[in-house]
């Protein structure tokens, strides 16, 4: 009977301890983690799925380098769901959150912060949301699985570095709404093979662009007034460029190391070439600019070795008027073809004519090794030929030496 209450007892006890600590909330394999991340907003991570979600309404806290609520889970999260009243994502909300693949941002969202999904380094999918009006500086830089963006028309700005070193980022789509894009913003996008920038940009920053080493082309529309100092620097599979009619100056090293450049045409609202423009630009074969020019910057054609025609809509009186920088060598000992610009057929036909070029050239060279191997055939059955006359020749020479010596003793 003692033996049956001591049993009871531990059972009704356990069953107690039980009860406690389900009113307190604790659990002995403790999977889910919570807390605040904005005045309005709770932010819960389950450790079994690395689901990261952010519930409430309202703007979401900044975060510095040093200070993040969910520090302790951030390489675990896998997974981050948005709720649809959160107004901003804070800066550096999701900075290294090394684990991360996906995201969606709702339509609620108006601000996506400084650095907040930088170095994300496994995030491939990002769908931003159409409320979304500014894209902060370095937003999603260094996330470097990231293919391909879609940027909503709601979006004006793209931040300093927004996408820099997404390396292999192949294709983005622009909004027609933004106006600003900011320097840094695409540098080092690697695989980025082409990209359409809208009607509406007005503004094109230093190094935008620089890096991009696979980018074929480039439209800078009409309403951009200006492009910021390198910003297609290291674009060494640029092949064309059409310039924006209302950009008044092309700065420091804008289209430097653009090695497979081969012509441009700059428009008559440029006053001002800047130094180092066209730096080691060495296809860069043809050039067109208007009398309007008044300023070469120093070596802005250096290392244009391919240099050869410059269509100059000026008289000849002009063109010694414009203030030529030093080492500038390529430019001035081109052909200068006065009151001329560049002949449409020539522009037309440009890359078809450099197509059939190195067409030409590939014949050339599959036809030379064809022919390599019967011209040494010949010259080895020469040598041969030699060979024998000479042995043939050794042996008669031999023979009248032996049938001479024989002579000599009859005699």
């Amino acid at each position: 009977m003692k033996k049956i209450k001591i049993v009871f007892s531990i059972i009704l006890t356990s069953i107690m301890i039980i009860s406690i600590i389900s009113m307190l909330g604790i659990t002995s394999n403790a999977s889910v983690y919570s807390g605040s991340c904005g005045d309005e907003l709770t932010w819960t991570f389950d450790e079994s799925t690395g689901t990261l979600t952010i519930l409430g309404k309202g703007e979401m806290y900044d975060y510095g380098w040093d200070i993040h609520l969910w520090e302790k889970y951030r390489g675990d999260i896998k997974t981050v769901i948005i709720g649809d009243n959160v107004t901003t994502i804070g800066l550096r909300a999701f900075w290294e959150c090394d684990s991360l693949t996906s995201v969606e941002i709702p339509d609620s969202v108006t601000t996506i912060g400084d650095s907040a999904f930088s170095q994300c380094d496994y995030l491939k999918n990002v769908k931003i949301g159409k409320s979304v009006t500014k894209i902060g500086s370095g937003a999603f830089s260094g996330c470097s699985a990231l293919t391909s963006v879609e940027i909503p028309n709601s979006v004006t700005i793209i931040g300093e570095g927004a996408f820099g070193g997404c390396t292999f980022l192949k294709s983005i789509e622009i909004g027609d709404n933004v106006t600003t894009i900011d320097g840094y913003a695409f540098n080092n996008c690697r695989c980025l093979t082409n990209i359409i920038i809208p009607n509406s940009v007005e503004t094109i920053g230093e190094y935008a662009f620089s890096g991009c080493n696979a980018l074929e082309k480039i439209e800078i529309p009409d309403n951009v007034t200006f492009v910021g100092s390198n910003a297609f620097r290291h674009c060494e599979a640029l092949t064309s460029v059409v310039m924006s009619d209302s950009v008044t100056a092309i700065h420091s090293s804008t289209f430097a190391y653009c090695y497979s450049l081969k012509e441009i045409e700059i428009p008559d609202s440029v006053t001002e070439i800047g130094e180092y423009v066209f730096w080691e630009c060495e296809s860069l074969e043809s050039i067109e600019f208007s009398d309007s020019v008044t300023t070469v910057g120093n070596s802005a054609f250096y290392g244009c070795h391919s240099l050869v025609d410059v269509y100059y809509s000026g008289a000849e009186g002009q063109w010694y008027e414009i203030e030529f920088g030093t080492v500038n060598d390529r430019l001035l000992d081109a052909n200068i073809h006065f009151n001329c610009v560049m002949p449409e057929t020539e522009k037309e036909n440009y890359s078809e004519l450099n197509d059939k070029h190195d067409e030409t050239n590939s014949d050339f060279k599959a036809t030379s090794d064809k022919v390599d191997f019967p011209y040494i055939l010949i010259i080895l059955l020469a040598i041969a030929v030699i060979l024998c006359v000479g042995i043939v020749a050794i042996v008669i020479c031999v023979l009248l030496i032996i049938k001479k010596g024989k002579t000599n003793q009859n005699s």
